[in-house]
């Protein structure tokens, strides 16, 4: 592998900071509110990339990537009607 692009992904994964946030100023600086608003661009995002495009979801252990997603896997969910 170059060795600049080496530095490039070394630095990279040091600006993703993966390790647990314990300063409660490092919290509330990283905390992500997954309101209605960020639902709305993730389904945005969605519908305007391109088919079988990807998307990274990264940060640090616990802060809430599977859940979102989660809630993001129901919400596309076709809705059932009820009879």
């Amino acid at each position: 592998m170059d060795q600049a692009l080496l530095e490039r992904f070394q630095q990279a994964y040091k600006d993703l900071g993966l390790f647990p946030l314990v300063e409660p100023e490092d919290i509330e600086r990283f905390r992500v509110d997954y309101g209605l608003a960020v639902m709305v661009r993730l389904k945005r995002e969605i519908e305007a990339s391109v088919k079988n495009g990807k998307f990274v979801f990264a940060g640090h252990r616990g802060c809430g990537k599977s859940t979102l997603l989660k809630r993001l896997a129901i919400d596309m969910q076709p809705k059932q009607l009820i009879k």
